[in-house]
Formats: C-alpha cells, sequence, structure tokens
C-alpha cells in the first residue's frame, strides 16, 4: 500500500501514458483518479469503458464530430480526448479496444493530435493518459501506448489505497 501510494505520487506529474494492469475489480480506476488528483492538473478526469465501444462508436466517442459529418450530427461533439483537455483521459480494459480504431488512437498518443469526424484539420490538445487491462500489454495484441509508458503492475486489491 505505501509502495503504492510513493509510485503515484512520482508517476503522476508524469507525461508518460501510463497503464495499471491488474484483474477485474482490483481499483484500477481508483489507481488512475488517485494519480491525477495527484498531479495538479486542472482539467477533468475522463473514463472510458473500452470494452463497451463497438468499431463503429469507438472513433465519435473517443475524437467526436462535426456538426454534419454524418445523418443526425445536428451539433458539435467533443469526445473524449478533447473533452480531457488539461486533465487526464483513463481508457478501461483498453487492451479490448477495437483494433480498427488503434492506428487512429496511436496517433493521438503519440502526437496528441484529435481528428474528430467531419473536420478538416486535426486538434492539438495535453492531458495525461491512463489504459488500464486485465491482461498485461503484449506486442502484436495492441501498440496503443507507444514507445514510452509506466506501467503499474499487478494492482491485486480494491483496498489497495485504503
Amino acid at each position: 500500500m505505501t509502495t503504492l501510494r510513493h509510485t503515484i505520487r512520482r508517476a503522476s506529474p508524469s507525461a508518460l501514458s501510463i497503464v495499471i494492469t491488474g484483474a477485474t475489480g482490483t481499483g484500477k480506476e481508483v489507481v488512475a483518479r488517485a494519480i491525477h488528483a495527484a498531479s495538479g492538473r486542472k482539467g477533468p478526469f475522463v473514463a472510458v469503458n473500452s470494452a463497451a465501444l463497438t468499431p463503429t462508436m469507438a472513433e465519435n466517442a473517443l475524437f467526436g464530430h462535426r456538426k454534419g459529418a454524418y445523418t443526425g450530427a445536428t451539433s458539435d461533439e467533443p469526445g473524449a480526448f478533447l473533452a480531457a483537455d488539461g486533465g487526464t483521459l483513463f481508457l478501461d480494459e483498453v487492451g479490448d479496444m477495437p483494433i480498427e480504431i488503434q492506428p487512429k488512437l496511436l496517433r493521438a498518443l503519440e502526437n496528441g493530435e484529435v481528428m474528430p469526424l467531419g473536420a478538416s484539420t486535426p486538434h492539438s490538445r495535453g492531458q495525461a493518459k491512463a489504459g488500464a487491462t486485465e491482461r498485461p500489454p503484449q506486442k502484436g495484441r495492441f501498440f496503443v501506448l507507444g514507445a514510452d509508458s509506466t506501467v503499474f503492475d499487478g494492482i491485486d486489491s480494491p483496498d489497495a489505497l485504503a
């Protein structure tokens, strides 16, 4: 518990993406929220359940859209990346992210550029990125975190921060 708190304090100001691993129900989102709280970031904490996103929903949920981008798009919607500007974007169960969205997700994570559906130019935004997964990241399974990341490995209790 003390080690986890110490690691959270050390990782919170980092610009690196953070991966938090552990079984379902062990408090990965609690750890992500603690990192955000300790970071001093003024923006919001935005959590996305990656496992619930279908390939067609994922792009809109993450990157947003412009008015008129498709039938029913009656107003601009920011998407999770733009909504988390200045804060923390938490991608829960990032290992279950649809493979079709990963190239665009990688660009957003590495370059900070987001292209909403229907937009003609990308938007640059800054936020901390954290992802959580039951499975440790594996080469070839998903590459969403890019080259630079910090890993919180094996959160094993929902009471880890109690």
